[in-house]
């Protein structure tokens, strides 16, 4: 179980750097794609510009 837990952390983890380095020339359907991550998922770690 703890295993899995981490492994949940690593792709949480891969995924936010992943869209912090891509973010400025790919949109976040093209992400989706590129990782096989449903939008939502995207979306949701997706840097808000009004804060």
């Amino acid at each position: 179980m703890l295993k899995d837990e981490q492994k949940k952390r690593d792709t949480l983890e891969y995924l936010k750097s992943y869209i912090a380095r891509h973010m400025h020339h790919m949109t976040p359907e093209m992400i989706s794609e590129e990782l096989q991550v449903p939008l939502f998922a995207v979306k949701l770690h997706w840097p808000n510009p009004a804060r």
